[in-house]
């Protein structure tokens, strides 16, 4: 893959979290967790072929700065274009600390 620069992170994700509802009922409400910014790429025909083969048909890749003060985990929600994907791997470049790879899948 090519070198990420900030350039290229020019879209806005958030990342959503269940937390219980504040009020005398029970229940629970979604909250926006953190927004910053990601690099999304388009997948190729070839990407979508190999996905369909692994289980990973649907998904998507949003790249993201290694440190942020929050820690995301896989059970948030992903709020991209309008859209929710529930997180479906993180994987943070550890050795690099530079990007984190964060693939969803979108919800029905």
């Amino acid at each position: 893959m090519q070198k990420l620069t900030a350039m290229k992170f020019n879209e806005r994700v958030s990342f959503l979290k269940v937390v219980p509802s504040s009020g005398p009922d029970p229940g629970e409400d979604v909250e926006v967790f953190l927004t910053c910014w990601c690099y999304f790429k388009n997948k190729t025909v070839y990407d979508i072929q190999r996905e369909t083969t692994t289980g990973l048909e649907n998904t998507i890749n949003f790249y993201i700065r290694y440190e942020h003060t929050s820690e995301i985990d896989n059970t948030m929600q992903v709020e991209f274009k309008d859209n929710l994907y529930n997180i479906v791997g993180i994987n943070p470049a550890e050795s690099e600390k530079d990007f984190t790879l964060i693939t969803a899948k979108q919800t029905n």
